[in-house]
């Protein structure tokens, strides 16, 4: 079984506990309630796909983004998808400066809208 990634849930902004059924990822969050969620990795990609959307890229999956950055469940095919968006999305990005801060810009607007902390190691620190 691979592993997977913790994600909270919007609704109910906590601490998570990750379980697999098979390809889908269900979330499972306990009582205790949190000012902030940390960000996974696929919540960072889910991130991206939408700041890339703001900035007129026009990627794909953007429900789909909306529901990794809720901390949804979902099938390992749509995060594969989102992740691939995420990437064509940094690629476009990445060699433009002047983009680069509006995207920045843009992911901290995304970050504070839905109560998201990059303050632990999945965050959105340490991506390229």
């Amino acid at each position: 079984m691979a592993s997977v990634q913790s994600v909270a849930s919007c609704a109910n902004p906590a601490v998570t506990l990750p379980v697999t059924d098979g390809n889908k990822v269900i979330v499972q969050t306990t009582t205790e309630q949190s000012a902030q969620r940390p960000i996974s990795y696929l919540t960072g990609c889910g991130l991206k796909v939408l700041a890339a959307e703001k900035l007129g890229l026009n990627p794909g999956y953007l429900e789909a983004a909306k529901t990794a950055v809720t901390g949804g469940a979902m099938h390992a095919m749509i995060a594969a998808a989102i992740e691939r968006e995420a990437v064509n999305a940094h690629n476009a990005i990445a060699g433009d400066r002047k983009l680069m801060e509006k995207a920045n810009e843009v992911l901290l607007g995304l970050m504070r809208e839905h109560r998201l902390s990059a303050s632990d190691n999945g965050g959105l620190r340490g991506t390229h």
